[in-house]
């Protein structure tokens, strides 16, 4: 909707509900996982706001891993249950809440996005109940 593009460019770049949430919810997790790391931006010390970090550091991020980080959620909740999904998602979330998270909120902090992080928190807690009652 922001982007000025024509009907038939829309409908090539047009992301579906359902299944490709379901994709693109697993792609990030898995991103996330291969690629999240303990200071991944290499800042020479953690006691400096982030404001004072240099330009020179924060260029090092990885953008995948900030679009991965910031929008896994968002596919999340837009994804359909289905036990399949289910089967591949909860490993995902496992490695990420006992593993990640933390490397998660580092990337999320200096990408100024920490904000992001309750809808995806949401979206997962939404998913564990809903598996919950699958049960």
């Amino acid at each position: 909707e922001h982007l000025n593009l024509s009907t038939e460019e829309r409908r090539t770049h047009l992301i579906r509900e359902g299944n490709d949430c379901a994709t693109l919810a697993i792609a990030c997790l898995n991103w996330m996982k291969n690629n999240l790391v303990f200071n991944s931006c290499r800042i020479r010390t953690s006691c400096v706001l982030n404001d004072q970090i240099a330009d020179l550091y924060l260029e090092r991020k990885d953008l995948s891993l900030v679009y991965a980080c910031r929008y896994w959620g968002e596919h999340l909740g837009r994804a359909p249950c289905n036990d399949e999904f289910r089967a591949r998602i909860h490993p995902l979330l496992h490695t990420l809440f006992y593993k990640k998270i933390l490397y998660w909120l580092e990337v999320l902090s200096l990408s100024k996005a920490v904000l992001s992080a309750k809808a995806s928190l949401y979206a997962a807690s939404n998913l564990i109940k809903v598996c919950m009652h699958c049960s």
